[in-house]
């Protein structure tokens, strides 16, 4: 990896720093004038003016790459080989005495200490909040947005709320239980003392609103308790300022985005599809960061006119090298679509290797795949990864674009004119049909901003092409920048080998 910091031009930089929603407090309180907005669901809400904002980053954040498995995965397996039990096993044999026969009795066939395949992970951490506000009082506001598979009251949900906290912390009491209502929805406050006599008490608050029979949101406080009664006007205000957008309005937005992209896409015909003919693009990923922009990767992307089962059409291979934490992921992909429209098929391999050298390096190289096919209206991907394979079947939606026309969407959707475009493609890192927006946005001085959400649930990116169409730099989720560069660059950067 090498420290080098991407060509970004002010435009695209005041648009990032926009986006991250630096503000002073407005004039009615602690709250920032910006809108954090989260978009499955329609809830939104304004954060307090002297917190640090994180939002939840899902695993496209370097697009193209890691399939629908993920470095997830590859922690999962590196927990595993930590506690296998055959070690464990030969040492209870060679003891050889009655507890050391009860022992392998009790572990049986037993390979490691890890879960079952099928076993059910429950995650509590930081990351699992859509959105977290951390003040500079000591103070953590977090967002959730939660699920159920029967239908529930938002009082069921507050009673079971109190249940997980008193499962999670035996010794926390409840000092507040009450009934009101948050944006005109029903909802529950609760309060909880939660003693601690190495670091001090603590207390939380949690605001549960009903979405609608089966979805709620949750804010929840997190301070210490002597800082309760300075910190709860700053969420009391918080919690004043959620809105929840009705279901039926954000379908009736997503109908009209959705009929926009029709309509563009009715226009696009074989010749303009077939006139779509790239040399290869060698993109940067950059890491951003604290300390400096570190490079963690590379995308090399190219288009070609072929032929595949005797149908004419346009294909897009892509190499991709992503360097995270200490593994590798190298994927090789390849999308195909047909001059018609009416076929495609792709292809995506990743295989995560270790990049530490000397003994770890020895490790087996872990991989995924996946095959994708669509013919006429319907479609069918098949998933390998690390738990199994998987089968997945849809009806093509209104308004879908393939695979290709989704890496082709930025320099093929007009942008003379500002627009607002929806669409339904398939995602691979979910592993699902996903809605996804496309807003351009042209510059008096030429060029166009691109700025894409690839589902409701995923970070927003930015990309900015000049007058003649060529990316200038894109800013993805996660703090990560796709920037343009050549062989002589990559070579510098990455080594000679990388660069063919």
């Amino acid at each position: 990896m090498s420290r080098h910091s991407p060509r970004v031009t002010p435009l695209l930089a005041a648009i990032v720093i926009a986006s991250a929603s630096v503000a002073t407090a407005s004039d009615d309180g602690w709250l920032r004038d910006e809108v954090w907005r989260e978009h499955a669901h329609g809830v939104s809400l304004r954060p307090p003016a002297d917190a640090t904002l994180f939002e939840r980053i899902v695993p496209d954040s370097v697009p193209w790459t890691l399939g629908g498995g993920g470095p997830k995965q590859v922690v999962l397996t590196d927990l595993a080989a930590r506690f296998r039990l055959e070690p464990i096993r030969k040492e209870l044999r060679r003891q050889r005495d009655r507890e050391a026969r009860r022992l392998l009795d009790a572990i049986v066939d037993d390979r490691t200490l890890t879960p079952r395949g099928h076993a059910t992970f429950l995650a509590h951490s930081n990351d699992d909040a859509l959105l977290r506000m951390e003040g500079h009082d000591g103070y953590a506001i977090r967002l959730y947005v939660r699920s159920t598979k029967n239908e529930v009251r938002v009082n069921q949900v507050g009673e079971a709320a109190i249940g997980q906290v008193a499962h999670e912390t035996p010794s926390a009491v409840v000092t507040e239980q009450r009934k009101t209502k948050i944006a005109d929805q029903p909802a529950v406050v609760l309060v909880y003392k939660i003693p601690d006599r190495q670091e001090g008490d603590r207390a939380r608050v949690q605001s549960i609103v009903q979405l609608d029979r089966r979805h709620f949101a949750m804010l929840q406080l997190d301070v210490p308790h002597i800082l309760l009664r300075d910190v709860r006007p700053i969420y009391r205000q918080v919690q004043n300022s959620i809105r929840i957008t009705p279901q039926k309005e954000l379908k009736q937005a997503r109908h009209v985005l959705i009929e926009a992209g029709r309509q563009w896409l009715e226009g696009l015909n074989k010749k303009r599809l077939a006139a779509i003919v790239r040399p290869s693009q060698l993109l940067r990923i950059v890491q951003e960061g604290h300390q400096g922009n570190v490079d963690i990767g590379y995308l090399r992307v190219r288009t070609e006119r072929t032929t595949e089962l005797h149908m004419p059409g346009v294909a897009i291979l892509v190499n991709a090298r992503v360097r995270s934490n200490e593994h590798v992921h190298d994927t090789d992909s390849r999308f195909f679509l047909s001059l018609d429209g009416r076929h495609e098929m792709w292809k995506i391999n990743t295989t995560a290797r270790s990049a530490v050298r000397g003994a770890a390096a020895s490790k087996p190289a872990l991989s995924w795949a996946e095959t994708g096919l669509r013919s006429g209206d319907r479609i069918e991907v098949h998933h390998q990864d690390l738990s199994g394979p998987n089968t997945r079947h849809w009806k093509r939606p209104p308004g879908y674009v393939s695979q290709v026309l989704v890496h082709l969407l930025d320099g093929l959707i007009p942008h003379e004119q500002p627009g607002e475009y929806g669409f339904y493609a398939y995602l691979p890192s979910d592993n699902e049909l996903a809605f996804r927006t496309i807003n351009v946005t042209p510059r008096e001085e030429g060029g166009f901003l691109v700025l894409t959400r690839s589902s409701p649930k995923h970070g927003l990116s930015v990309a900015e092409y000049d007058a003649e169409g060529k990316l200038v730099a894109r800013r993805m989720p996660g703090r990560r920048w796709l920037i343009p560069t050549d062989g002589e660059e990559l070579a510098r950067l990455w080594g000679a080998a990388e660069s063919k």
